[in-house]
């Protein structure tokens, strides 16, 4: 990974972690229905926030490689990464 993107994508992760932690312990204690949401919300954004530096660093690495790879297998690999960013978020 490039220097500094990973750095990033642990600090957001460790964020991650403690807003579920506090979500663990909202839960148990049944505190704040709002407050909780609240909480959620924090942790989606930050793992949006890791899924969008993991795609730049894929593209990234995609364009990086053209130099070395065909062409062919460049754009099949760069249509995935973006595919799976196009793709429809699933919810219930």
């Amino acid at each position: 990974m490039r220097e500094g993107i990973r750095e990033q994508i642990l600090g957001q992760l460790a964020t991650s972690r403690g807003h579920l932690g506090a979500i663990h312990r909202m839960v148990a204690e049944e505190a704040s229905l709002l407050e909780t949401i609240r909480q959620v919300q924090a942790v989606q954004s930050a793992l949006r926030n890791v899924e969008g530096l993991l795609l730049r660093e894929a593209l990234s690495r995609c364009l990086e490689s053209r130099r070395r790879r065909p062409p062919g297998e460049i754009a099949e690999e760069l249509a995935k990464v973006l595919a799976h960013r196009a793709a429809p978020r699933r919810r219930n």
